[in-house]
């Protein structure tokens, strides 16, 4: 039952995750307005280039960080990094069978996508993408640039739907 259910939550971040572009398009496409926000510093050897991020929040849920999340997966969009940091929106989004018909988010495909103004602690994954990223496959790919953690120590705190961290490269380089 364990294995099944981390497959299940492997599959979502891997839906989500891998429909990330970088596209300059601003038009939002369903998914509801957060008070999440991420500020992700550290990042001067990528200006120019795009990041999102996400953790799990516990076994049903995870927070993605970002600069547009869509309900249908086809138009999500990375942050832009400049000045060696970028600015992410942060939505909390869960598996869920449940037909509540609460306006504060929106749904598809069993996925609930809701605006975030936790206060947890969560161990977030950062992904660097070049600027001309435009693939439905981004983690594994030749388009990532850099994949790392956020420090302090990989974890991060949010307080009211906000955090702060440093990127730290898994790769132990900055490109």
């Amino acid at each position: 039952m364990k294995n099944t259910f981390k497959l299940g939550i492997i599959v979502l971040v891997a839906i989500i995750g891998l429909s990330f572009t970088a596209c300059d398009s601003d038009d939002d496409d369903g998914a509801p307005k957060t008070g999440g926000k991420l500020t992700i510093t550290g990042l001067e050897a990528y200006n120019g280039k795009y990041i999102f991020a996400q953790g799990n929040l516990d076994a049903t849920t995870v927070l993605y960080a970002a600069e547009r999340l869509d309900i249908t997966g086809r138009n999500n969009k990375a942050g832009r990094i400049n000045n060696g940091s970028a600015e992410l929106k942060v939505w909390a989004v869960t598996v869920s069978n449940d037909d509540d018909d609460d306006a504060r988010y929106s749904r598809s495909n069993n996925m609930v996508i809701r605006s975030y103004t936790g206060n947890d602690t969560v161990l977030f994954v950062s992904y660097i993408l070049h600027s001309n990223f435009n693939s439905n496959s981004p983690l594994g790919s030749s388009n990532t640039v850099d994949i790392g953690y956020l420090s302090p120590g990989a974890y991060i705190t949010f307080t009211n739907g906000k955090a702060n961290g440093v990127f730290m490269s898994s790769s132990g380089s900055g490109e």
